[in-house]
């Protein structure tokens, strides 16, 4: 895959599902955002301190604060989206930013709370640990590995954690 970073965009427009961008990755790809037409189905939360408003796209900016209060934010969009394909990138961050337990454990949480959902996990393998990595597989249902390469160097290296119902196992696109 050799444009993994826009991996996620990609996957949530296909579906028509949510984009859930965490950090400041959205920034740089709203030059692109701009150009793709399939975008009037596609709801974005926006997870940073830089909040993007684009015209006729759904944006949710949730500012980076206290853990409870962007986890009940994230927690209120996707339960109103219910049952749709949720792309969620950028997880690596929450991690830099809280503390991981908790993390994992909102992570868990949506699994149960959003079961007729199918979620994907994009990751940075680069920047997290072994043992964080291995906590988060912990929860997935399935993982698949992808590496994004620039010429002959790694760029991007990640994972897709993903909670599947065997209903909507069939129709995910990647």
């Amino acid at each position: 895959v050799s444009q993994f970073p826009l991996l996620p965009l990609k996957i949530a427009v296909e579906n028509c599902g949510i984009l859930v961008e965490i950090g400041d990755k959205l920034s740089v790809k709203v030059p692109l955002i701009e150009r793709v037409e399939k975008l009037k189905n596609l709801k974005i939360l926006n997870v940073s301190n830089y909040k993007i408003d684009l015209e006729g796209l759904e944006i949710y900016n949730v500012p980076l604060s206290e853990q409870t209060s962007v986890t009940s934010e994230i927690y209120r969009f996707l339960n109103e989206n219910r049952g749709k394909v949720i792309v969620i990138d950028g997880i690596d961050v929450l991690f830099i930013y809280y503390n991981i337990k908790e993390v994992l454990k909102d992570l868990a949480g949506l699994k149960i709370a959003l079961s007729d959902s199918t979620i994907f996990f994009f990751v940075n393998y680069e920047i997290m640990m072994k043992r964080d990595l291995a906590l988060l597989e912990s929860i997935a249902t399935t993982i698949v590995r992808f590496r994004g390469f620039l010429g002959r160097e790694i760029v991007r290296y990640g994972y897709i954690l993903k909670t599947l119902s065997p209903i909507r196992c069939e129709s995910v696109k990647i």
